[in-house]
């Protein structure tokens, strides 16, 4: 493989995609990784995703605008974000949603756990031209 692909595959691991550490390390100082940053042990990353809305083309030259990522087709989606938050005491030992969903996402929002240490929070679609 040559050392431009293990860099990125590399750069991909974790929550979010940028995180040098893997998303849902243990241990007892261990961080998580989530987006650019790392959670501390006694955290969670909590990503925010919001789905839908209107359809927002690349600009000239073909990349996204600041806040949006290619995504299928020719839309550029909406960036998540990232944020760390404390592990809800309900919660002890093994982070679930049925534990931290109330805690951590909005009442409209769906909840689901892509890593041990890494809860997302789901916005329903928004309409076209929201």
């Amino acid at each position: 493989m040559k050392p431009v692909a293990v860099l990125m595959i590399m750069s991909l691991w974790g929550c979010g995609g940028s995180s040098a550490q893997p998303d849902g390390a243990t241990g007892g100082d261990a961080a998580t990784g989530c987006g650019t940053m790392s959670c501390a042990a006694a955290q969670v990353c909590v990503r925010t995703v919001v789905q839908g809305g209107a359809c927002v083309f690349p600009e000239d030259g073909g990349a996204c605008p600041a806040g949006y990522s290619p995504g299928t087709g020719v839309c550029c989606v909406r960036d998540p974000g990232f944020a760390c938050a404390a592990r809800p005491d309900g919660c002890g030992a093994s982070l679930t949603c049925a534990c931290a969903a109330s805690v951590l996402c909005a009442a409209n929002q769906t909840c689901s756990m892509p890593s041990a240490g890494e809860i997302t929070c789901t916005s329903p679609p928004v309409p076209a031209g929201n």
